[in-house]
């Protein structure tokens, strides 16, 4: 009995220790943020790895829209004792599974040691099923979701080459720095005409990173213009299903590949779920 016990712990910590958390955001809204959450994660899918991908963007719902499914639970409901992390768990069609956030993100700051740990208990049991969870954050940035950012073990800005969307991409690292989250920060441009172009706009982005605020940031690729994804979303189905063979499917698939490379893949010493439980009670203490 004790072997047994051991051996379930043991393999139990082995997948903690796998399972990484990768947050992705933007500065502002549409900039494709959830088509590059959910075709990303489609894409670790195709890889053979164990996607779950929880829909942080609260009120909005672009993953369940995108996607053309209906969540019936939020993480709202597992705040309320309503069900577990486990049955608020959606399986989609596709392959990866689902988790919404709905309206009781901004409740989890509010929430007491015994609550956290109860819950994390259950993100524990939750997500060492999977080998990546993605974060798809709600566009700009806020307070009630820093928790989770300085949890990830990465985390991934998605900007395009329009002036707006630059200085707001600019300003969400910003924030982060000076909230002092480790990163990685890796930058994807959306919506590019070309590599050259994609290139100059990661320069210019890394060279006020490093010239204002001393940091700097990691170039993860580009994604190309492409009408498919315009054309998927009105179908509600993602682009990398409907069009696999299109130029942004491509382009994601190969932003895929290299992440999980592993001499590119880096885990933070403590585990997600520990970094995360010490943010909440941190912040609490702070209150």
């Amino acid at each position: 009995m004790m072997k047994d016990q051991a051996e379930h712990l043991r393999l139990k910590m082995q997948g903690i220790k796998k399972t990484k958390a990768l947050a992705v955001l933007s500065g502002k809204g549409g900039v494709g943020k959830s088509h590059f959450s959910i075709n990303f994660a489609l894409s670790l899918h195709k890889l053979g790895y164990k996607v779950l991908l929880f829909d942080m963007d609260v009120g909005m719902g672009n993953v369940e829209i995108l996607m053309g499914i209906s969540t019936q639970y939020t993480i709202a409901d597992v705040l309320h004792g309503n069900v577990s992390v486990q049955e608020a768990v959606s399986k989609s069609s596709y392959g990866i599974d689902i988790l919404s956030g709905g309206t009781g993100l901004n409740t989890l700051v509010e929430m007491d040691e015994g609550d956290i740990t109860h819950l994390l208990a259950q993100f524990d049991v939750s997500f060492v099923q999977y080998d990546y969870v993605i974060f798809d954050m709600g566009a700009g940035m806020s307070k009630s979701v820093l928790s989770f950012l300085k949890a990830a073990d990465e985390i991934v800005v998605l900007i395009t080459p329009e002036p707006t969307s630059l200085m707001d991409g600019y300003a969400s690292v910003k924030f982060m720095m000076m909230e002092s989250l480790e990163g990685p920060y890796n930058v994807v441009i959306n919506k590019t005409s070309s590599s050259r172009e994609g290139e100059i706009v990661f320069g210019r982005i890394n060279k006020v990173t490093e010239k204002f605020l001393n940091g700097q940031l990691s170039y993860l690729g580009r994604i190309p213009t492409d009408s498919a994804v315009t054309k998927a979303a009105m179908k509600q189905v993602p682009f990398s299903i409907l069009y696999p063979n299109g130029k942004a499917t491509k382009a994601v698939e190969e932003l895929a590949a290299s992440f999980v490379n592993p001499s590119s893949t880096k885990f933070l010493k403590d585990g997600f779920l520990a970094r995360l439980k010490h943010q909440f009670l941190e912040k609490r203490e702070r209150l």
